[in-house]
């Protein structure tokens, strides 16, 4: 049973040895305790530049149709982060989307501190 105390931590888990290097993976023939926790500029450019990334956002954004670009943005936030974005990134949002489609902000929102870290 895992332990209510424990963190909470996402799990990137892949068979692609140099995603498991990228991402600070364990050699998988040893057995390892604990992996060490980073996020390097090499990182966070996978998910900037990386196809598939930029196909999961297409997919979040279709998923996050709505009527109205407020309701857009909430319904990414929600798909993402399990929660309504607060008023000011709620403002940013509909500004950038002024001139983007939805799926650059979810691509955004993905390759962004709040995905990358959890609290």
């Amino acid at each position: 049973t895992k332990d209510p105390a424990a963190p909470a931590v996402r799990g990137l888990y892949h068979n692609d040895a140099r995603l498991r290097a990228l991402f600070d993976g364990a050699d998988p023939d040893l057995l390892t305790e604990k992996r060490e926790a980073s996020v390097t500029a090499p990182q966070m450019l996978f998910f900037v530049n990386n196809p598939r990334v930029i196909g999961l956002a297409a997919k979040v954004a279709a998923r996050a149709d709505a009527p109205d670009p407020a309701a857009r943005v909430a319904a990414a936030y929600k798909l993402l982060f399990a929660g309504p974005p607060a008023a000011d990134e709620l403002a940013v949002a509909l500004r950038y989307l002024k001139a983007n489609k939805l799926d650059r902000l979810c691509h955004l929102l993905l390759a962004s501190n709040e995905f990358v870290y959890l609290d």
